[in-house]
C-alpha cells in the first residue's frame, strides 16, 4: 500500500479522534497432567492467542509516530496510525537492494513510501512444565511471538557501512556479495525491518526437598533458578522483546530497537526451611 510523505501531520490529539482501532483474535488455553504415579508427576500447560488489530473510522487522518534516532535520521518517522492499516504500522521506503556500485536501490527511487512492516505479533504463546519425582522438582515457563517485526534502528544508524574504519559495522555488511559503498547515504527504510519472531525460556528452578533437620528446621530445601536462559530468534538485535518508546508528540510507538540494552540472563541458588 503505497502512503504520500508529503501529506502533513493532522493538527488535533490523536486520543481525541473518532477513530477506533478494532482487535480481533482467539485465544487457546491447555492444561493437563501429562503423567501421575506415587513418585512421579509432570504437568504440562500451553496457552496461545490469535490476534489482528486495524484502524478504522479514521478517515483521510494520518498520524506520524516511532521516530527514528542517529546521524542522517532526524525528524525521520516510521510508522503511522492510519485507516485501514494495523496500529503503528510501518511505512518507509521500500529497499530493493544494493546496485553494481554499492548504493541501495528503492522502489520509485525512494520517493514514495510503503507499507512494509507490522510491529504487532499474529500469535502470542506461553508454555509452563512441572516435574515433581520424588524429592526433586522441576519447572519451567516459556513464552513468545510470532509474525511481528522490528525496526533495527541500532543497525540503521549505529552500525552503518559508514564507520569502516573507525567505529563498529554491522557483521553482515562485510559478508554480502555486493560490497556496500562507504558513501552509501544513511536513510530509513525496509531495509532494517526483520522478523522479531522468537521463544524464550523466561525461567527455570530446579529444588530438592530434604525434609526437616532435627526439631527446629522444617520443610528445609535448596533449589536453583535460572531466568532469561535462552532464545531462539532470526532477530539480529540483542532481545527481540523491544519496549523502546519513540513516541510523537505523546502518540506511542511499538517494536524499534535503538541500543536496546540486553536482557540480563541470571541465576539464583537458595534454600528454604520454617522453624
Amino acid at each position: 500500500n503505497p502512503f504520500d510523505p508529503a501529506v502533513p501531520d493532522a493538527a488535533i490529539r490523536w486520543i481525541n479522534l473518532p477513530g477506533q482501532v478494532i482487535n480481533k483474535g482467539l485465544e487457546l488455553n491447555l492444561n493437563g497432567i501429562v503423567i501421575e504415579k506415587e513418585d512421579f508427576r509432570w504437568d504440562l500447560g500451553a496457552n496461545a492467542t490469535f490476534v489482528s488489530n486495524n484502524v478504522k473510522n479514521f478517515g483521510s487522518t494520518i498520524i506520524r509516530t516511532g521516530s527514528l534516532s542517529g546521524q542522517g535520521l532526524s525528524d525521520v518517522t516510521v510508522e503511522v496510525i492510519q485507516d485501514n492499516y494495523p496500529l503503528y504500522a510501518m511505512v518507509t521506503r521500500e529497499y530493493l537492494g544494493l546496485d553494481s556500485e554499492g548504493f541501495s536501490q528503492y522502489t520509485d527511487d525512494g520517493l514514495v513510501f510503503y507499507r512494509v512492516g507490522n510491529p504487532n505479533p499474529k500469535v502470542l504463546l506461553g508454555f509452563s512444565t512441572a516435574v515433581d519425582y520424588k524429592k526433586f522438582s522441576f519447572s519451567a515457563n516459556l513464552n513468545g511471538a510470532l509474525g511481528q517485526d522490528i525496526y533495527n534502528n541500532t543497525a540503521n544508524a549505529v552500525l552503518p557501512i559508514s564507520n569502516l574504519g573507525s567505529r563498529n559495522i554491522a557483521a553482515d555488511l562485510v559478508n554480502s556479495n555486493i560490497v556496500e559503498s562507504v558513501a552509501n547515504p544513511i536513510a530509513a527504510s525496509s531495509r532494517y525491518i526483520e522478523n522479531g519472531s522468537y521463544l524464550k525460556l523466561a525461567n527455570a528452578t530446579l529444588s530438592y526437598r530434604v525434609g526437616d533437620i532435627g526439631s527446629s528446621i522444617k520443610n528445609f530445601g535448596v533449589f536453583v533458578n535460572g531466568q532469561n536462559l535462552f532464545v531462539i530468534t532470526k532477530y539480529k538485535g540483542f532481545d527481540p522483546e523491544v519496549n523502546v518508546s519513540k513516541s510523537v508528540n505523546s502518540v506511542p510507538s511499538s517494536g524499534i530497537d535503538n541500543v536496546t540494552y540486553p536482557s540480563a540472563r541470571t541465576f539464583n541458588l537458595g534454600v528454604n526451611f520454617s522453624l
